[in-house]
């Protein structure tokens, strides 16, 4: 038999304390053990080995890249901490992965865009707008996407993706009397007749002296 060690886990857990582990663990197996509150960081978890820090982790690089360092074995008596967050953005609308996340310093929003593993095919990407927290009301304001790799997200921001507009730039469309009723595509200098013999030509009933348009 294998003997389990011993491990303190400090800070936001949802299982403070000693907790006996698998001598094969790895840290990352523990945090799923003991669990993280919200108030908890993901991005700063320490690993202290006799009073001494030896590693930080960043749960985003092991998820985004699971192939780095990062996963660290675990000795007995070693202490895991697990401070609060310091900065949290909330990501809505357009993203394939909308939530809460924390970002570190000098980290920017296309940094946290990545972390939501980019925009859906429908997001307006050429703007976002920003709810800031100031003194006891918000702020709105728009950034736009030449600014998203220098703009800062701040704690407490709650970032909106829109969606491009359920409207066209060159389309026609014809009912009626016609073999195939529907949209068309506009090209320069369209007539009439062309968009008909798109249509595949007007039925044998059509009133062909008169269109409305």
């Amino acid at each position: 038999k294998l003997k389990s060690i011993n491990v303190y886990i400090s800070g936001e857990t949802k299982s403070p304390g000693i907790n006996l582990i698998h001598p094969f663990s790895d840290i990352f197996t523990i945090l799923n053990q003991v669990g993280i509150k919200e108030s908890g960081s993901l991005r700063n978890i320490e690993l202290i080995r006799n009073g001494k820090v030896i590693s930080k982790l960043d749960l985003y690089e092991f998820m985004i890249s699971p192939n780095q360092k990062s996963n660290v074995t675990i000795s007995n008596n070693d202490i895991i901490r697990i401070p609060t967050y310091k900065n949290q953005i909330r990501l809505r609308g357009e993203v394939k992965r909308p939530g809460v996340f924390e970002l570190k310093q000098g980290e920017s929003l296309d940094d946290l865009i990545n972390y939501a593993s980019g925009f859906t095919s429908n997001a307006y990407t050429d703007e976002v707008k920003i709810s800031q927290k100031r003194d006891n009301q918000f702020r709105l304001k728009e950034v736009n996407k030449q600014m998203f790799g220098s703009y800062y997200p701040r704690d407490g921001d709650i970032i909106d993706i829109g969606k491009i507009l359920s409207k066209y730039e060159n389309r026609v469309s014809v009912i009626g009397a016609v073999y195939r009723p529907g949209h068309f595509s506009l090209f320069d200098g369209m007539k009439v007749s062309d968009l008909i013999l798109k249509s595949e030509g007007l039925t044998d009933n059509a009133n062909s002296s008169k269109a409305r348009i």
